[in-house]
């Protein structure tokens, strides 16, 4: 086996752990925490909106996407300024915190198991950011 083809076996096992994740996500957010949720809020582009960073991007679509843009979660959904104000008012390194240690229904780094701290930040950040006009 050449360097090349390990390379190419550990990028596949990558992306098979990360859809394996993302599964298991969607699973977990969609059947576990969808008791007694209030899900009449309209949930207009969340499907749609994403961090403009293309690593960000990456990483919110296969690690925060499943709950945060699903109304039937108990996540508070990506552009929800009221479901994110009293979170945002303990701030990010709490709630980066949270995200790491896990919190509530959402599991340790919200199965980002890749995500650096700032990472973690930005994505905290993009989430509680309104939509753009």
């Amino acid at each position: 086996m050449s360097l090349h083809d390990s390379d190419e076996i550990s990028q596949n096992v990558h992306w098979t752990s990360r859809l394996l994740l993302s599964a298991m996500l969607t699973a977990f957010c969609s059947g576990v925490l969808a008791q007694d949720v209030n899900t009449s809020k309209p949930a207009r582009g969340l499907e749609q909106r994403m961090p403009a960073d293309p690593q960000l991007a990456e990483l919110y679509r296969y690690s925060c996407k499943a709950c945060h843009a699903v109304p039937a979660s108990s996540a508070p959904l990506t552009g929800d300024m009221e479901a994110w104000k009293p979170r945002m008012a303990k701030g990010v390194d709490v709630l980066v915190q949270h995200a790491i240690e896990g919190f509530g229904g959402m599991p340790p780094l919200g199965f980002c198991m890749e995500c650096s701290r700032a990472e973690l930040a930005a994505l905290i950040i993009f989430m509680a950011s309104p939509p753009a006009q």
